[in-house]
């Protein structure tokens, strides 16, 4: 199969599949009218990326994501869009083959040819990191977060080479990218406004006869009293 054939075969899958992908905007945000398909192929090829340049391949033409990604190290994705594209080339003078495989949260890559004495690695450094805006603050029936905030960060890559022995041969910078930073989103719940508190209806407390006066208690005879008197 052609590598144009396998590409078509794995874009109809993703399609059929309607892996849930989205691509980021400048501000953060996302847009989920874009092709589903094409942003599950990103991963397809990052992942794809990596074993490529384990493999020895050359890689003629890759590009990093707006954003940073947690499926492969910075510098080492590979961006999908209308003018990019993840494309390499075999510079042995024997053919390789290509075997992907899928679990239900991962997708990996085997390439399959003759050995030439060497093993490559890959080796991703972030240089710095970018703190990101303040949030935006949008007022809402409840306090929730509406987009989390991310740091951007500038980052590079290495292909590295070794012998057979394990000897490092060569230390090559790959490429290297700046992610943005993401701002922040939201959701305030408003304060309720001073005075809003509903005001009861002030009650006249009930007036208490006065107690009797001492000339009244003189004038009960106490028989008590008297006997005591005597």
């Amino acid at each position: 199969m052609r590598y144009e054939e396998a590409e078509q075969a794995v874009r109809e899958r993703l399609r059929a599949e309607t892996i849930p992908f989205a691509i980021a905007t400048p501000d953060g945000e996302y847009a989920p009218e874009v092709s589903y398909s094409d942003n599950a192929a990103k991963l397809v090829r990052s992942a794809k990326k990596g074993e490529t340049l384990r493999a020895g391949m050359k890689i003629t033409e890759s590009r990093n994501h707006s954003l940073s990604v947690g499926y492969v190290p910075p510098s080492l994705d590979a961006m999908v869009s209308e003018y990019s594209d993840l494309k390499f080339k075999n510079p042995y003078d024997t053919p390789v083959y290509l075997l992907a495989q899928t679990g239900k949260s991962s997708v990996t890559f085997r390439l399959y040819g003759l050995p030439d004495g060497k093993r490559y690695e890959t080796e991703s450094r972030v240089l710095f990191r970018l703190t990101p805006p303040p949030a935006e603050e949008i007022e809402g029936e409840e306090d929730k977060v509406i987009r989390a905030e991310k740091e951007g960060l500038a980052s590079e890559s290495y292909l590295l080479t070794y012998d057979q022995a394990g000897r490092l041969l060569s230390r090559k910078l790959f490429r290297r990218d700046t992610y943005a930073a993401q701002r922040g989103k939201v959701q305030v719940k408003p304060p309720a406004p001073e005075g809003d508190e509903t005001e009861q209806p002030e009650t006249e407390e009930p007036e208490l006869p006065s107690p009797p006066s001492d000339s009244v208690f003189s004038e009960i005879p106490d028989k008590n009293c008297g006997n005591a008197l005597k």
